[in-house]
């Protein structure tokens, strides 16, 4: 039986470890951890220990030879293959990455353009109220407003203008008349 395990390196990098162990519920950790002592107890392995201050798992798979490892009960496979390691939970795209049609871009600006406009509109009807240029809305009134500044900004976006302050004055002599 082959058992994997991904040994997480630098950054996002991995290497996928293959090891043939006896039966599936075979302690590969118990058995690497007994043939790293082994291994550590030899000359070569002694010098590497002590210069590193232990055995990581990197230096194991690349430096324990096979034969330490079968007195334990398992083999390494030769070949390793590197990997790059994602957390499952971080996003492959996120909201501001998303890539959107001509269209839908189109739509989006027109939006923000229409709610912008509109409270432009709204500002110039707090500063009337503010100034008692125009009276102040009770909260029916206000609603009914608001209804009217959103189309009067869907206008003004459709028809391109340019002056929100002339039109919106335009639009205040249409409801006045």
């Amino acid at each position: 039986m082959v058992k994997s395990v991904v040994l997480k390196e630098t950054g996002s990098l991995g290497r996928l470890v293959r090891f043939e162990v006896p039966e599936e519920n075979f302690d590969l950790r118990q058995a690497v951890r007994a043939a790293a002592a082994e291994y550590c107890r030899t000359g070569k392995g002694r010098r590497s220990c002590m210069s590193h201050k232990g055995l990581d798992c990197g230096r194991f798979v690349r430096d324990v030879p096979n034969e330490i490892c079968e007195e334990y009960g398992f083999r390494k496979e030769v070949e390793s293959e590197e990997l790059e390691i994602i957390d499952s939970g971080k996003m492959c795209v996120s909201v501001e990455e998303m890539v959107y049609s001509q269209t839908e871009l189109c739509r989006m600006n027109e939006k923000h353009a229409v709610c912008e406009t509109a409270m432009r509109f709204a500002r110039i009807w707090g500063i009337m109220e503010t100034l008692d240029l125009e009276k102040t809305l009770s909260d029916r009134e206000f609603e009914d407003c608001v209804g009217s500044l959103m189309k009067w900004a869907e206008e003004f976006v459709a028809k391109q203008q340019k002056d929100v302050s002339a039109f919106f004055h335009e639009k205040l002599k249409e409801i006045r008349s």
